[in-house]
């Protein structure tokens, strides 16, 4: 079993990661952050709005594209992309922060 994980491993690393880099598993435990999105689900249970739920699946499906081409890019195409993930969470803040304050 833990062959297979590690040959896993290395083919996803030679299509998310460039060749040139060996960030470690950083890159990796980053995106545990995105777990915490999903908490709501688990707190509020069926209480959860659907379209919360679409909202956060999209957004992830939207960031984990742009976060791995990140590590493909250099110079000013970065800020390009720190901008559209930062676009990502001005799109969602309404939907998703308001409802906690009140």
């Amino acid at each position: 079993m833990l062959r297979q994980w590690t040959q896993f491993e290395r083919w996803l690393r030679a299509r998310l990661l460039p060749p040139v880099m060996e960030p470690g598993a950083m890159p990796f435990f980053s995106l545990s952050y995105l777990l915490m999105l999903f908490m709501p689900a688990f707190l509020d249970g069926p209480r959860m709005p659907r379209t919360d739920w679409v909202l956060t699946s999209a957004s992830v499906m939207l960031f984990l594209p742009l976060y791995f081409r990140f590590y493909w890019t250099r110079g000013w195409r970065r800020i390009g992309l720190i901008f559209a993930i930062h676009m990502i969470g001005l799109a969602l803040f309404r939907q998703t922060s308001l409802p906690a304050f009140t």
